[in-house]
């Protein structure tokens, strides 16, 4: 089964860019990333770790790329479908 590309994803290409410079990109990268989306900066660490190895573990799973199954997850959290203390931050 492929995975489906969110609608949100390309809110993730606004927020971080597609210069080929952020990849891979490092779980500093992905905390600040969720930060600018709205999660609380003392959960962003474990969140970022959490999201990378889900991206890695889909994207095998799925047959797909990291980068791309990392901007879908992303995506689906700038929706706002992750913990409920986690919201996008509005204008961001």
């Amino acid at each position: 089964m492929v995975a489906q590309t969110s609608p949100a994803a390309p809110l993730f290409f606004l927020i971080c860019g597609t210069n080929a410079s952020f990849w891979p990109m490092t779980l500093t990268e992905i905390a600040v990333i969720l930060e600018r989306l709205g999660c609380p900066s003392e959960k962003s660490a474990a969140m970022a770790s959490q999201l990378d190895r889900r991206a890695r573990m889909d994207a095998e799973r799925d047959g797909t790329s990291y980068k791309a199954t990392l901007a879908r997850l992303l995506g689906l959290m700038a929706q706002g479908w992750a913990t409920p203390g986690f919201r996008p931050k509005k204008g961001e």
